[in-house]
């Protein structure tokens, strides 16, 4: 009985004095160098597409290489964007993604969350306030034009945007 007693008593003792060496130990531990509680600042992506391709991208006056561009990592915020001699200011949010196309000298944002675009038709109030005074309506040659454009620029985000397989 005596020798369980013993071995019980060393145990304990083993036990308290690895509590007391562990907490006085602790002191000595070094510090984190990370705080996960801390927001570090997420890049945007930026997608740079064009009609024709092969042209040169520079983003504030730095040169980023030649269209198509995908998903390029960009620090948030305003930026200026040139491409070839077509020039725009563009916004990149945090965390986000901007597609933009360069299409007939005008730059087009694209969706990046849906996959087919859909047409809103105005309502009668914006088309009152869109209407032009009689007096400065276009020609008939000026209204073909610009419809043939506008089918071009359709058919063209369709095919950028991944609706339409070909352009």
């Amino acid at each position: 009985m005596k020798i369980i007693f013993k071995l019980i008593f060393f145990v304990a003792v083993a036990y308290v004095s690895q509590f007391v060496f562990l907490s006085s130990a602790s002191a000595e531990l070094i510090e984190p160098t990370h705080n996960f509680g801390e927001k570090t600042e997420m890049t945007s992506r930026l997608t740079i597409l064009s009609e024709p391709p092969g042209l040169k991208i520079s983003l504030d006056g730095k040169g980023l290489g030649k269209t198509p561009a995908f998903m390029l990592e960009v620090k948030p915020g305003i930026h200026e964007l040139r491409v070839k001699d077509s020039e725009t200011e563009i916004y990149l949010e945090p965390g986000k993604t901007l597609k933009i196309s360069l299409f007939k000298n005008e730059f087009v944002q694209i969706q990046v969350e849906s996959k087919v675009v859909e047409k809103q038709q105005p309502d009668l109030e914006q088309q009152k306030q869109v209407s032009v005074p009689p007096a400065v309506q276009p020609s008939p040659a000026e209204v073909r034009t610009q419809e043939n454009r506008d089918r071009a620029k359709d058919r063209w985000m369709r095919f950028v945007n991944g609706s339409s397989p070909s352009f």
